[in-house]
């Protein structure tokens, strides 16, 4: 094992601790986000300590190296996550205008 994969199996476990902390105690999560960002990290541990899966799955899209494939990846990820923020954001902000208009209707 390297000492990358070493050092990020650390990272992932600790990320994954701090969530199972947050649906069990603290409850700030729901078992939909949770189990998704569960898994989503069980994945990432797995790809970590199995670069050849990364190898194997770049190889067939064309892609020169396994990590270039994880860091597009990555990047789409991020990016949807974006898209997904900004529509709950804006989603808020419609219902607080919503809510604002109505309680200025009725002083």
């Amino acid at each position: 094992m390297l000492p990358s994969q070493i050092f990020l199996t650390v990272i992932i476990c600790f990320i994954i601790i701090k969530t199972l902390m947050a649906f069990k105690k603290e409850k700030i999560i729901d078992k939909t986000f949770y189990f998704f960002w569960l898994g989503f990290w069980l994945v990432v541990l797995v790809l970590v300590n199995f670069t050849q899966i990364l190898s194997y799955l770049a190889q067939l899209l064309g892609i020169g190296r396994g990590v270039d494939f994880a860091v597009y990846v990555s990047i789409i990820f991020i990016f949807n996550l974006l898209f997904v923020f900004f529509q709950k954001i804006k989603k808020i902000e419609k219902e607080i205008t919503k809510i604002i208009r109505e309680i200025a209707l009725k002083e």
